[in-house]
């Protein structure tokens, strides 16, 4: 993660939100889903990200967002 900057807050839902990105080298920015693990405790709820995440591997295509990196940290 040192490698990129989160700026503002986009949205939230019920265990994520998402957070504007930015990669420090290049300034580029996208939007960053994050998780807290803590809300994640609950079985349903890891498989249903499991899922998303296999989901959005899957997908290519210029109106649906795009996956381009998963990130795991302590927290």
């Amino acid at each position: 993660m040192k490698k990129f900057r989160l700026l503002k807050l986009l949205g939230q839902g019920s265990y994520a939100v998402v957070k504007l990105g930015k990669e420090k080298s290049t300034g580029e920015q996208f939007a960053v889903k994050v998780y807290d693990k803590y809300k994640l405790l609950q079985p349903h709820r890891r498989k249903n990200l499991k899922r998303e995440i296999q989901i959005l591997n899957k997908l290519d295509h210029p109106s649906i967002i795009t996956l381009y990196k998963t990130i795991e940290t302590g927290k």
